[in-house]
């Protein structure tokens, strides 16, 4: 029995260790998987961040403040937004007058001008365009006449305006020439009337523009090279000759932000046309991007309906792609489809456009999406 007993001890004990040995190769095994799994997921890490900085991100424009002027003594400033849209090649320069009526966060309303040369005028602006201001611009008024190149510029003016210059009213009108010594006088000067400062603002940069434009290439660069090397830090410098660069070559139109005077206990303001800007300010923006979207189809065969029609409601705030064809050139009433979270701006567009019927998607129709199929009853002739 002691010798049975001995063998059957010493048996347990080779399965033991031999279970411990098998526990051991698993154990090791774990580790050499779980080891060389993070092996994998550290080279890849150290691989993403190595080349994530050579990949450049798609670059779609931006949306500049640029003020001109600011903390010039005994001078306002005037600023302007500039909008880049890469997609679009093109630029739009809209002068913010300094009488805008401005609305703030809390709904109070300021002045433009009470902003102008500081960092709060660009919230109050962005909220105004509903688009993010990607950086600001800031330079002397000496500036301009370094861009232009020249000892004065043409200006044009579609009406004789007067401006308070020093103690004087300096009448202007039609096609004139312009010192560009006398640019910050000039455009840091009052109207006699609300809308005089800022028609000559956008006259005197549209001018400026286009007076750099017909230089020859060489000088032109050096000129904008010149006025961007007036920015603070390289950062801004790069920025700044960039624009400039792109508004001398394009030359682009410079318009009014797109507003309406009033005149209230003899108080002129501009009041904002926030349809307008959502026309021609928003949707130029290079990241616009809206919550519903409005397909256009044309269902009469009249050509270039539907780009008449996206036109048209380029007021509302919607992504309105390139107009189709409809199935057919057969339909007789304009159909307005409104997805089942749509019925709104579906009705929206039925008072624009004045023609048609709204009726539910359904199924075919996505939630924020609206199919307008333009029919018989509105012609290109209805809607110049």
């Amino acid at each position: 029995m002691a010798k049975g007993s001995g063998y059957r001890t010493q048996r347990l004990r080779e399965r033991r260790a031999a279970r411990g040995r098998r526990l051991q190769l698993a154990a090791l095994a774990l580790v050499a998987a779980a080891v060389a799994l993070a092996a994998v997921l550290g080279a890849a890490y150290i691989a993403h961040h190595l080349t994530a900085k050579h990949v450049a991100k798609p670059d779609l424009g931006y949306v500049a403040l640029v003020t001109v002027g600011a903390g010039e003594p005994s001078r306002q400033p005037v600023s302007y937004v500039v909008i880049f849209n890469r997609g679009l090649g093109s630029y739009r320069v809209f002068a913010v007058p300094r009488t805008l009526l401005l609305e703030g966060p809390h709904g109070e309303y300021v002045m433009a001008g009470d902003l102008m040369g500081t960092a709060d005028l660009a919230p109050y602006v962005s909220r105004l365009i509903k688009a993010t201001i990607d950086f600001q611009v800031g330079l002397p008024y000496r500036s301009l006449a370094a861009l232009a190149g020249a000892g004065s510029i043409w200006v044009t003016l579609k009406s004789s305006i007067g401006l308070r210059v020093g103690d004087a009213v300096h009448m202007y009108g039609g096609r004139f020439s312009l010192p560009t010594a006398a640019l910050p006088e000039v455009l840091s000067a009052d109207g006699q009337k609300g809308p005089e400062e800022a028609a000559m603002s956008v006259a005197v940069l549209g001018a400026v523009l286009q007076t750099a434009a017909l230089l020859p290439s060489d000088a032109r660069s050096a000129a904008v090279q010149h006025v961007a090397e007036l920015a603070p830090d390289a950062a801004v410098r790069r920025q700044t000759q960039g624009l400039l660069a792109g508004l001398v070559t394009g030359t682009p139109l410079v318009e009014r932000i797109p507003s309406y005077g009033q005149t209230a206990e003899g108080q002129f303001a501009f009041r904002p046309d926030t349809e307008q800007i959502m026309a021609q300010v928003t949707r130029w923006a290079p990241r616009y991007q809206a919550h519903y979207t409005v397909l256009v189809r044309n269902g009469n065969g009249d050509a270039g309906v539907g780009r008449m029609v996206v036109q048209r409601l380029s007021v509302l705030d919607v992504n309105l792609p390139t107009p189709g064809n409809a199935p057919s050139f057969g339909y007789h009433e304009t159909q307005i489809l409104a997805g089942s979270d749509a019925l709104a701006v579906a009705q929206d567009i039925r008072a624009i456009l004045g023609r048609g019927v709204v009726l539910a998607g359904g199924d075919t129709v996505p939630p924020t999406t609206i199919v307008v199929i333009v029919g018989k009853d509105l012609r290109t002739k209805d809607l110049r």
